[in-house]
């Protein structure tokens, strides 16, 4: 997957397929302040995506940035699309946590999730990974 030449675009919101929100954790006081930092700011990090059924894009990171942008009432966002599949995705996004750390129920979540879809093995989820997360 590359990731180094992916641009970020605007994306229409309802081109998002939030298949992985049940695995992030809410937090809707962080989303509320994310809405306030983006109104007066712009987004600045955009979202992550990979292909997904027709033009849809499939959201990896960036469900708050999302749910703020919703809360503002706007229809689009900065989406950088990555080639690959969702598999290759998820693992690059927890191995590049740019913009804010995972939870660590967040991050066992999304480790359950790529070994129940079998194509990656425990030794793959951890390797390179130390015990505190760095």
């Amino acid at each position: 997957m590359d990731q180094t030449t992916a641009t970020a675009q605007t994306l229409d919101l309802h081109r998002l397929e939030l298949r992985y929100a049940e695995l992030r954790v809410p937090d809707t006081a962080a989303i509320t302040r994310l809405a306030r930092s983006i109104a007066g700011n712009g987004q600045l990090v955009p979202c992550i995506a990979v292909a997904g059924e027709g033009n849809a894009a499939i959201l990896l990171d960036g469900y708050r940035r999302v749910a703020a942008l919703r809360q503002l009432g706007q229809d689009t966002a900065e989406v950088e699309c990555w080639d690959g599949d969702p598999v290759q995705g998820l693992l690059g996004v927890l191995a590049r946590t740019r913009s804010r750390a995972f939870v660590p129920i967040e991050e066992a979540l999304l480790l359950r999730e790529l070994l129940s879809i079998g194509r990656v093995g425990r030794r793959n989820c951890t390797s390179g990974r130390s015990q505190n997360g760095a």
